[in-house]
């Protein structure tokens, strides 16, 4: 270098900055950083390389609990757990190769593809969905002891594990006394057993009554219904979930809006589809549960964040790329990517606004990667994704 050329020391690196005149950068900031990693002592060494240790065929998806006990994937169609030294446990099959979605309760882990939504409970998987009878029952008129009056009736199925579905249209009975009812069984649903329900004489409150040959007694009747399974749906299988506020919450996207629905209280299998959903601007790319308090959601056209108290509030006019786009660190800070670079919340930041213009790629993945005793945040994109949405100065 010539005498008369300036110089400078650098005594650390501290990151890419590709925004900036060269000219105006400071000394350490770096426009190209490809292969390389950047220690605790922010000295540039060579990025390591890596080994496969597990091979699955037409992998499409993979996800660890934040606790970092447990991963699972999907591949070919099937749900796996990844378990010891690298051994790929089927829990369950037909999901389809389309994105899949996760999170968790803390105990089950819930999984949303188009095909089927799952839930993952210990060491068994099964169908989220308890599906709703369509129609009420069928019945006769038989002898009995029931005093008179009318008598609304219906149906539910229950699974392997005593979840119970919403409740099938009712039917409505009038009875003479000393009648009862004798119930024509439906056409059998794999996997679940339909339940009886029944009124007390000229009541509204449905309860579940003996599985017996025929409803010929009050006696009969047990503990009433819950209020969700009067109102409960199933869920639409597929799109971003998240269990927020004891509620499982999906995103469903159709054409250019986006809707997101919330489970009742509790009963992740059964949607409200009314009074706490809500639409957004922009396809639905992703929810997650913010400090207990808040709900984030990422759309195609922004980034939002809603409380049951409080409502909706706007984060960002700039959106969040389709994929697995949101994570957490294990103190539960929220991390997301965006069009323009990597957010955290809350309170809202936007972390690389400033130094970094990256194309948003169509599809991200982001994650938080503890290595040599220090934190990374790891962001994969697919394909460009366009241009830059902060283009440099």
């Amino acid at each position: 270098m010539p005498l008369s050329e300036p110089s400078a020391k650098i005594s650390e690196f501290v990151g890419l900055n590709n925004r900036a005149e060269p000219r105006a950068m400071r000394p350490g900031e770096l426009t190209v950083a490809d292969n390389v990693d950047l220690d605790d002592r922010k000295k540039i060494r060579r990025r390591r390389g890596y080994s496969g240790a597990l091979t699955l065929p037409n992998l499409t998806a993979l996800w660890a609990t934040p606790d970092e006990e447990r991963l699972f994937a999907v591949a070919a169609g099937s749900l796996y757990e990844i378990r010891g030294e690298y051994a790929a446990v089927e829990l369950a099959g037909g999901l389809s190769d389309q994105e899949t979605y996760w999170d968790w309760d803390g105990e089950r882990v819930f999984v949303s593809n188009t095909a089927r939504d799952m839930v993952i409970h210990g060491e068994t998987a099964y169908p989220l969905v308890v599906p709703r009878p369509m129609s009420g029952p069928s019945f006769a008129v038989v002898d009995g002891n029931l005093p008179a009056g009318r008598y609304l009736i219906a149906v539910l199925h229950e699974d392997i594990y005593g979840r119970q579905g919403g409740a099938s249209p009712v039917a409505v009975v009038q009875l003479e006394d000393n009648q009862g009812l004798q119930i024509i069984p439906q056409a059998p649903v794999a996997g679940y057993e339909t339940r009886f329900l029944a009124t007390r004489a000229n009541g509204t409150e449905l309860r579940r009554a003996y599985q017996g040959p025929a409803f010929t007694d009050l006696g009969q009747l047990g503990a009433a219904l819950e209020d969700a399974q009067y109102a409960g749906f199933d869920p639409v299988a597929g799109g971003p979930i998240a269990y927020h506020a004891g509620r499982l919450w999906k995103g469903l996207s159709q054409g250019t809006s986006g809707l997101v629905a919330a489970s009742h209280p509790y009963w992740t299998h059964l949607f409200e589809y009314g009074r706490n959903d809500f639409m957004l601007p922009g396809r639905i790319t992703g929810l997650a549960d913010v400090q207990r308090d808040h709900l984030l959601i990422g759309t195609s056209r922004g980034v939002w964040v809603n409380n049951l108290e409080s409502g909706l509030t706007q984060l960002t006019d700039y959106g969040m790329p389709a994929g697995q786009a949101i994570t957490r660190d294990r103190n539960g800070v929220v991390y997301f990517w965006t069009v323009r670079g990597i957010c955290r919340a809350l309170p809202f930041e936007n972390l690389s606004e400033q130094v970094l213009a990256a194309a948003p790629g169509e599809r991200a993945a982001v994650g938080v990667v503890e290595d040599a005793g220090f934190a990374r945040l790891l962001t994969l994109t697919r394909d460009d994704g366009g241009t830059p949405d902060n283009s440099a100065r």
